[in-house]
């Protein structure tokens, strides 16, 4: 019986919670913003006959390393949204912001914010195409925007390395683009 024990999960349920409640005995939270298990003190004093050292060392790396994971996720979706907003409202010298700048937005150093997005295999100059991209096709869906304000929206000095960039992301002008695009 493991009364008092709270399983909480940042994810929703995968069936009934009557389900997980029949396979262990206490109490289940869906959808909170860190997951967690709860023990009550009463229960941490009580001996486990099963229990091994260098598997309990292993069982903490991987949740550390699932936590860092997850952590680092968060990092790079506070990057992209904090890259979306400095299009929108620029809240940075340049536009978009330079890694210093992003860094310092984000209350991070520089070399923390390079390694955490290295660790899930990507990089700031990455999210910047990234948005950009998105942005860009955004933008050309509507035909009162000029590739050239496009451009200077999205950060680049002159509208021709939009154009290099564009056609390097999609095989295609900005202006091909826009004219393959159902009419609205």
């Amino acid at each position: 019986e493991l009364s008092g024990v709270r399983f909480e999960f940042s994810h929703a349920p995968q069936g009934a919670i009557e389900q997980y409640e029949s396979a262990f005995s206490g109490e289940f939270r869906f959808g909170v913003q860190q997951p967690a298990l709860f023990v009550p003190r009463a229960l941490r004093g009580f001996v486990n006959p099963g229990y091994d050292e260098l598997l309990w060392q292993a069982a903490l790396r991987r949740c550390e390393a699932s936590t860092n994971k997850n952590a680092d996720a968060a990092l790079v979706s506070r990057v992209i949204e904090a890259l979306h907003s400095s299009l929108d409202d620029p809240w940075s010298a340049r536009t978009p912001p330079t890694l210093e700048d992003m860094a310092g937005h984000l209350r991070v150093s520089v070399s923390t914010l390079n390694r955490r997005l290295r660790a899930i295999g990507t990089s700031y100059q990455t999210a910047v195409d990234d948005v950009r991209r998105q942005r860009a096709r955004e933008m050309l869906a509507n035909p009162g925007h000029l590739i050239g304000d496009i451009a200077v929206a999205l950060g680049y000095s002159d509208p021709a390395a939009f154009v290099r960039s564009f056609k390097r992301w999609y095989g295609t002008t900005p202006s091909d683009y826009r004219r393959r695009l159902p009419p609205r």
